[in-house]
C-alpha cells in the first residue's frame, strides 16, 4: 500500500470525480485510475463506484477512507514539522472550537500573541458542533480543539479538563424577557456578552451571589506529544491563558426596565 494510492483515494472522494481529482493532483486520469485499481487489488475489494453524482465510495470504501484521511494528514503534518525544524517561523495549526468555547476569556489573546510571534504560521479556527470536532480530530484535519463535550473514554483521544464555568449567548432569552413580566437569573459573564450588543438601558440588573455549576471545557487532541511544534506551542499557550482567566462567576437577576 503506497502513499500516492491513498492520496488518490482521498482526492477522488473530496473532488467527486476522477477528472477533478486529476486536476487537483496534477496527474493524468489514467495514472489516477491505475493507482485506485492497484489499491483495490491490494485490499481485495472495490473502493469506488460510479453514481449519478460522479464517483462515490462503496460501503467498504467508507470504512477505508477514514484511515486514508488520517495517513494523508499525518504525512502532511510530518512535512510541516520538517519544514518548521528548518525554519521555526513556518507551519500551520488547525483548531476546532464550539460556539461556547470560542467565547472563553483568553482564547483570543493567546491566538493574537501567537500570531505576533509567528506571523508566517497559518492558523485555521473552525467553529463546529462537538460531534463534528471529534470526527475531525480522528481523521486528522484538526490539530486540537477546545470543546464543551464530556470526555468519552471509548475514544482514544488526549483530553485535558479546563476548570471553567458556562458562558452562553442570552440574546434570545433577553428578547423573550422584554415582552414578559419576569425575572431571569444569569451569570455576569453572560450579561456582559448580551449587553455589549446594544441592549443597555432596556434592562435592570440586580447583583446577587449564587454559585454557578461547573461546565465541562476540555482541550482535546489525538496525542499532545505528537503535535507539530507550532501546534504544541499554541496548545500550551491556550491552556495556560484559559486557566489563568478562570475565576468564580457571580449571578445577576435581570428584569426588563
Amino acid at each position: 500500500m503506497k502513499l500516492h494510492q491513498l492520496k488518490a483515494l482521498v482526492a477522488i472522494h473530496n473532488a467527486g470525480s476522477i477528472l477533478e481529482a486529476s486536476k487537483l493532483m496534477h496527474i493524468t486520469q489514467p495514472a489516477l485510475s491505475r493507482s485506485i485499481k492497484d489499491l483495490e487489488r491490494e485490499v481485495g475489494f472495490s473502493l469506488l463506484q460510479r453514481s449519478h453524482k460522479g464517483m462515490a465510495l462503496t460501503e467498504e470504501g467508507k470504512r477505508v477512507i477514514r484511515h486514508a484521511n488520517l495517513v494523508v494528514e499525518s504525512i502532511r503534518r510530518l512535512q510541516i514539522e520538517a519544514a518548521s525544524i528548518q525554519d521555526a517561523a513556518l507551519g500551520a495549526v488547525s483548531i476546532g472550537v464550539t460556539s461556547l468555547t470560542a467565547m472563553l476569556d483568553g482564547v483570543d489573546e493567546s491566538i493574537l500573541a501567537f500570531r505576533r510571534k509567528y506571523p508566517r504560521v497559518k492558523i485555521t479556527i473552525t467553529d463546529l458542533r462537538p460531534s463534528q470536532i471529534l470526527q475531525r480530530l480522528r481523521d486528522g484535519s484538526l490539530d486540537f480543539a477546545i470543546t464543551s463535550q464530556q470526555p468519552l473514554s471509548r475514544l482514544s483521544l488526549d483530553w485535558e479538563a479546563l476548570n471553567t464555568v458556562e458562558c452562553t449567548s442570552v440574546m434570545m432569552a433577553l428578547k423573550l424577557l422584554k415582552n414578559t413580566e419576569s425575572l431571569m437569573t444569569i451569570s455576569e459573564l453572560a450579561v456582559d456578552q448580551g449587553f455589549t450588543l446594544g441592549v443597555h438601558g432596556e434592562y435592570v440588573a440586580m447583583a446577587v451571589q449564587e454559585l454557578i455549576p461547573d461546565y465541562p471545557i476540555n482541550l482535546v487532541c489525538i496525542d499532545r506529544h505528537s503535535l507539530t511544534a507550532p501546534a504544541q506551542e499554541l496548545f500550551h499557550s491556550l491552556r495556560g491563558q484559559v486557566l489563568r482567566q478562570t475565576r468564580p462567576v457571580a449571578s445577576e437577576v435581570v428584569v426588563h426596565a
